[in-house]
């Protein structure tokens, strides 16, 4: 959800007059050159009202405090939110009950446009102290308290899936690792037991060998025995004869 369309309520721009009651020279020129500052602002020409309010200052700073409050609001408008920040400051203090209330909510509107949410909550609750009437100052407050609640919440899931997903990777790693391990295991065992089947049959071989030499020695053994018995009868009939 997008900002601009969460914080509806966000710009509400107020502007503070002055009185023109007996003024005279300076200050009736400032009281024109902040009338004609809020003029330029109705007509959304905010370089031309940072003109009339600088104007109005530098003519009388009897009122600087208001006008500032007003320049703060041109600053605003021009997306110069660091100098309507220094603008609010100044005029926070001299003011009083709904103004400074105000003051106070465009501060919190200034900022939330830069992202300080929660300096942005401060200056709220600080403007509804002043003034606890400030409708859009407690619609912002608790809108943009409920955004930063929905901010930490998605920071929290977002680390959870983080975790979930370095878990799912690590137990992906230990599986693969498990394997390995398992497959050398594995490989390992039918090496073993290739080299205790080349070694049975070496033995094997080894016995058929030796018992093949045993039937020839007993073969060989035999013949001769066999051969000697025939030499003896042969020497006994030759003995005879004579």
């Amino acid at each position: 959800m997008k900002h601009a369309k969460l914080f509806a309520k966000v710009i509400g721009i107020g502007y503070i007059l002055l009185s023109a009651t007996t003024l005279q020279g300076s200050e009736l020129s400032t009281y024109w050159n902040n009338l004609k500052g809020i003029h330029a602002l109705t007509k959304n020409n905010p370089a031309k009202a940072l003109k009339s309010f600088s104007k109005a200052i530098t003519k009388n700073p009897h009122h600087k405090e208001k006008i500032m409050y007003n320049l703060g609001n041109a600053y605003y408008k021009n997306t110069e939110y660091a100098k309507a920040m220094d603008a609010y400051h100044n005029a926070i203090p001299k003011l009083y009950s709904e103004e400074k209330s105000s003051a106070l909510y465009n501060l919190g509107n200034t900022y939330y446009q830069k992202k300080e949410l929660n300096q942005a909550i401060e200056s709220y609750q600080k403007a509804l102290l002043a003034n606890p009437k400030n409708e859009e100052a407690k619609y912002n407050l608790e809108l943009l308290q409920k955004l930063i609640k929905q901010q930490k919440q998605n920071k929290q899931n977002k680390k959870d899936q983080t975790n979930k997903k370095d878990q799912k990777e690590n137990n992906n790693k230990e599986n693969q690792s498990n394997d390995k391990n398992q497959k050398e295991k594995q490989q390992k065992n039918e090496l073993n037991q290739a080299k205790k089947e080349a070694l049975k049959q070496q033995q094997e071989k080894k016995e058929n060998a030796n018992q093949i030499l045993n039937m020839l020695e007993e073969k060989e053994k035999n013949a001769r025995e066999k051969y000697s018995k025939k030499n003896q009868t042969h020497s006994q009939s030759s003995d005879t004869d004579w």
